[in-house]
């Protein structure tokens, strides 16, 4: 009944030294907040760590804005990877499809099934002219929420470490890379070639077989 700000490490130690269940303390949360913020979230109690969400954290990874912003942000130019970001996080973390946003960035006549996507999905946007003119159209998708982010976060080390003793989370994990930043040469020339380029930080690492 009564609003306490209580960092949540701090609380974790407390919930410990009473003997509480973690689980039943969560039942009595309304809410979370950042520091400062007046905005209030809820995410999901418990996520299914499953081949599904790994694929998801990989795209994010290959695709998905990873510097320290208090927002989901994920862009792509192919339009069913954005469909399928958009319900990942509906279904992943319960979020309602009108808290999502995007911004389509156009340069030539390729827009027509963003828009009908996005109508059909019912995500509003906003349109801007890309002065490359040699880029495909790409669509950006905001989920301004810093709390999520922070959840995010917290699954992609999770994801990562889990990837190392499970293969086939280490599989879809990587299914989720290469639909963001792998390209499949074929040529009857040559044989075929596999392109991957990923940034990590300030490094970049390229795979050619």
């Amino acid at each position: 009944k009564h609003r306490c700000n209580i960092p949540i490490p701090s609380l974790l130690i407390l919930l410990h030294h009473l003997s509480i269940d973690q689980n039943l303390a969560l039942k009595h949360i309304r809410n979370f907040s950042t520091q400062g913020s007046h905005t209030m979230a809820m995410p999901p109690k418990k996520i299914n760590v499953n081949e599904q969400l790994a694929i998801g954290v990989g795209l994010y990874v290959g695709d998905g804005y990873t510097k320290n912003l208090p927002r989901i942000v994920f862009i792509n130019s192919d339009v069913g990877l954005i469909s399928f970001f958009f319900h990942w996080l509906k279904r992943n973390f319960r979020v309602h499809g009108n808290e999502i946003y995007a911004s389509v960035y156009t340069s030539k006549h390729d827009m027509q099934p963003f828009l009908k996507t996005l109508h059909r999905l019912k995500i509003k946007c906003k349109f801007y002219k890309n002065k490359k003119t040699h880029h495909k159209t790409s669509c950006k998708l905001h989920f301004d929420n810093a709390i999520y982010r922070y959840l995010l976060n917290s699954l992609i080390i999770l994801i990562q470490d889990l990837c190392l003793k499970k293969k086939v989370l280490a599989i879809n994990y990587l299914k989720g890379i290469f639909a963001a930043e792998g390209c499949i040469y074929l040529s009857k020339k040559r044989a075929p070639q596999w392109f991957i380029e990923m940034h990590i930080g300030k490094t970049m690492s390229h795979v050619d077989q």
